[in-house]
């Protein structure tokens, strides 16, 4: 059995799985497969890895081992104040527009 390589960021995001890895004189990792680099990227050795596990899809920490990826949810915009106020104009609009052609 081989040992492999996992190249994971500093979230835990497996980067690379590889059979070789070593970090240049520049701080890149270069693998059997080409060049990571990436800041902070950290090299693990293992054992085996699991059918399925690829790279951007699992993570990887020697205590939890292998676990998918979860993309963390997008924050929700807030509104600027300039469309908070332009929101409030429309709606003053509408409003006296109606009461001027005597719906409310």
């Amino acid at each position: 059995m081989h040992t492999m390589y996992i190249i994971t960021s500093a979230s835990n995001v497996i980067l690379a799985v590889t059979m070789t890895a070593t970090r240049n004189i520049y701080g890149n990792i270069e693998t059997s497969d080409g060049i990571v680099g990436v800041l902070n990227a950290n090299i693990l050795k293992v054992e085996t890895v699991p059918e399925g596990v690829a790279p951007f899809t699992y993570c990887y920490t020697p205590e939890k081992g292998f676990y998918p990826y979860v993309e963390p949810p997008e924050p929700v915009p807030e509104q600027s104040e300039n469309e908070l106020l332009m929101s409030y104009v429309i709606d003053v609009d509408y409003r006296v527009t109606m009461i001027e052609l005597g719906l409310v």
